[in-house]
Order: C-alpha cells, then structure tokens, then sequence
C-alpha cells in the first residue's frame, strides 16, 4: 500500500505563507515529518498561486527534493505546470494527473511516455464531469486502453470523503479500510496521523500482505501508530 503525504499543499494556511516566503526551512521540516512517518511519496501542490504557480511548484520540487530521498507527486490541475515541475525532478515522479480533457491529455502524453514515471488518471472526459459510476467506469477504461496495455493501480485523495462532515478522522479511516479490502493500491493522505496509519498497517495485515507482521510491529515500537483515543 503506497502512501503519499498529502500535506505540503498550498490551500492549508502555513504551506502556502512558507511558500510565498520561500521558507525552505519550514517546508523541509513538513517533508520529512511525513518521511519519517512512512510516506512513500510526498504531495508538492502550489494550485492556489494560479499565475505563479509554475515558479511555486518547480521551488517546492527543489526544496523537498534536498531535504528527503523521496520521489514527489507533483500535484496539478495544470497541464504545463506538471510539465515544467517534472524537469526539476530527480527519478521516478508521479503526475497527478493526466485524464480525457483534450488540452491535458495532449500536452501530458509526452511528458509521462517520455520518461519513466507514475500517472493518476483522473475518470474525467472532456464533455463534463461524469455523473454515473458507468460512465466513470467507461472514462476510466478508455484512459486505461489509450495510456498502457500493463497492470493499472488505484490511488484516493482519502480526506475527500468526508469534506464537510463532522468526525471526519473516524470516516477517513474506515472508508480507508473499505477501499484496501477493495484492492485499492494508493492513497493520498496524512502520515504523520498515527490513528489513521494504525488503520492502514492493521488493514494491510489482516488481509496478508505484511507478511509475519512485520511492518505493524516495527511502526508500532517505532511509534509511529497508536490506538483510538
């Protein structure tokens, strides 16, 4: 299960007044706050800088990129953003994210099969957002046949489930462990929450993938999960 650490993010408050600062020190600390945690990837989204958006993210790659040995999820609505951010990329990135929009679609296709890379493919076609699960379903095959004949993975923004929801920590974790029991292979969330990281470890446990419990036991001694308080 692939975590990516969704909290350098330019819509929360201090992410956003560190990079209008260029406050690399503050954005390193976040980056290897979420390292230490177990993220697998760390999140780069600079989205709420529209016309400087390209500057913010390519500075964000940079800054993260010295202070952990991670690869990034550049994170964008923006097709040329992601463009640019990729150039400052040191090894495998993943794009987040290409889809059926004919602008993105055209201007991303090069940049992902020009180089070895992660993709998100968003279930979005040009017409408009769909409003069926067959016709996600439908998008979702055709990005699939157009991008790769391999196997494809499942990643979530997993806080999106329960935006304006009040509990939002307890609705998180449990659709968290409906979705792995689901086969899903990704999320974008926050490490650094031990009660939600205890979810994904025990998940992952209880359906056989961490094989003699090794990864619960060794986040658990090494403090970084913790029961319901």
């Amino acid at each position: 299960m692939l975590v990516v650490g969704e909290k350098i993010n330019t819509s929360r408050k201090s992410i956003a007044d560190a990079v209008k600062e260029r406050d690399a020190e503050f954005i390193g600390e976040v980056a290897r706050e979420q390292a230490e945690a177990g993220a697998h990837y760390i999140d780069v989204n600079a989205g709420t800088f529209l016309d400087q958006e390209i500057d913010c993210l390519c500075w964000l790659v940079e800054v993260v990129q010295n202070e952990v040995d991670l690869p990034l999820c550049l994170d964008s609505p923006n097709p040329k953003a992601l463009s640019e951010a990729i150039k400052h990329h040191k090894g495998e990135a993943m794009i987040n994210s290409i889809s059926l929009e004919k602008d993105r679609y055209e201007t991303l296709l090069p940049v992902i099969t020009g180089q070895p890379c992660c993709v998100v493919a968003l279930c979005m076609a040009e017409a408009s957002m769909p409003n069926s699960v067959e016709e996600r379903v439908q998008v979702g095959a055709e990005l699939i046949n157009k991008l790769t004949d391999q196997g494809v993975n499942t990643i979530c923004g997993l806080s999106n489930i329960s935006f304006g929801l009040p509990m939002r920590s307890l609705i998180n974790r449990n659709f968290l462990s409906l979705c792995m029991n689901a086969g899903l292979s990704a999320a974008i969330l926050d490490p650094t929450n031990k009660q939600l990281m205890a979810t994904l470890l025990s998940t992952d446990m209880l359906l056989g993938r961490d094989e003699y419990c090794e990864n619960f036991i060794e986040a658990y001694q090494g403090g970084h999960i913790s029961g319901l308080s």
